[in-house]
């Protein structure tokens, strides 16, 4: 769950802000689905691509919602099954498709939990990538309880909390949406091209 600031930040949202808000995260993770499909040949990134072009229009005022069930049966189609990979790289990749459904979902029907549980899953994709790199092969309970307290000190998990407080509060500044703050958002999401986990696709 996101910590207690951020979530009654994110309780202020209003449909559009929200809409915005989960685009971004699924923005910022798009690099994570492309670099897997290209090293697992699965998927296609220009579906997911099309989706947040459509959601980010949608946030913006410019798109209704109303063929977005369309959208979420492409996005299953490219959607992987890490059970299936032989590959960490899935996860992430599969989270962002996750984040991407989301997004569609709160933009058809408006929705708090959609966006709680959106930061928690960006989140989530960092914590797990720590988990994965860093975690000691074995660890006593007091072990543990450091590497959760490493997990939430650390600085690409830290980032992911600052850049979701950032993005939040920049929506929140504005009663509604208009194409510069769309474009500052998606600036914001794309962090020149790094994602949340520092990966970055040339």
């Amino acid at each position: 769950m996101p910590n207690a600031d951020l979530y009654l930040t994110l309780k202020q949202l209003k449909h559009w802000q929200q809409v915005a808000f989960i685009s971004a995260l699924a923005e910022r993770n798009l690099a994570n689905y492309q670099l897997f499909s290209q090293i697992c040949a699965f998927g296609d990134t220009k579906v997911l691509r099309q989706n947040l072009n459509l959601l980010w229009d949608c946030a913006a005022g410019l798109q209704s919602a109303k063929n977005f069930e369309t959208q979420l049966d492409l996005l299953e189609e490219n959607t992987p099954d890490p059970q299936r990979f032989d590959n960490y790289g899935a996860y992430p990749a599969l989270d962002c498709c996750v984040l991407i459904n989301s997004a569609l979902s709160c933009a058809m029907k408006e929705g708090l939990d959609d966006v709680l549980n959106a930061s928690t899953l960006s989140l989530s994709t960092v914590a797990q990538l720590i988990e994965f790199t860093e975690r000691p092969d074995s660890e006593t309970d007091s072990d543990q309880e450091n590497f959760e307290q490493h997990i939430i000190q650390h600085r690409l998990y830290l980032q992911e909390l600052d850049f979701q407080q950032d993005l939040a509060k920049l929506a929140l500044q504005h009663n509604n949406p208009s194409k510069p703050l769309i474009k500052s958002l998606r600036t914001l999401a794309k962090n020149e091209g790094v994602s949340s986990i520092g990966i970055a696709i040339d």
